[in-house]
């Protein structure tokens, strides 16, 4: 093989190393965001079944209706917060269902989970799920710094030196 194609193949190979390189750069820095929100709402889901737990079984034990499916509805109330943005609604899908069969403890499942709902996001909702969803925008921004900061040969944000 000739010294020209060896030394095309040989950038051609370092460019896909590059690229490569890079692309699974991107992939990680996707995955830990995406990761870190996703248990952020795991935890969120956890403690609002959690409150709605406890609160089902206060509510009882102050003299209202008792509750046989308390942890069904604890449950169906945290399983459904770890899916954006529908989940609190999905929530009030057993409302929809007691409210015809027996209106007052509708009433009092929708206060408990309210409650619950609030009480959690006031106190770690807003610490766990700071940043809102990873923007495909973001991911791309940083991937073209990656990719300009490996081509430069600089890493972590240094800049090469201009000086001789």
């Amino acid at each position: 093989m000739p010294d020209s194609s060896r030394s095309l193949t040989y950038a051609a190979l370092a460019v896909l190393i590059l690229i490569w390189g890079t692309t699974w750069a991107v992939i990680r820095i996707y995955d830990r965001a995406a990761g870190t929100y996703l248990r952020g709402f795991v935890v969120i889901a956890f403690l609002v079944g959690l409150a709605t737990y406890f609160g089902l079984g206060l509510v009882t034990r102050l003299g209202g209706p008792e509750f046989t499916g308390q942890l069904a509805l604890a449950t169906f109330a945290g399983a459904v917060q770890v899916i954006p943005e529908l989940g609190p609604l999905l929530g009030l899908i057993p409302v929809l269902l007691l409210v015809a069969i027996d209106p007052e403890r509708a009433a009092i499942y929708l206060a408990v989970y309210v409650a619950a709902r609030l009480l959690v996001g006031w106190t770690v909702g807003g610490r766990l799920i700071e940043t809102g969803p990873v923007r495909s925008r973001d991911v791309a921004s940083a991937g073209k710094r990656l990719a300009v900061d490996r081509i430069l040969g600089t890493h972590r944000g240094d800049r090469p030196s201009l000086r001789r």
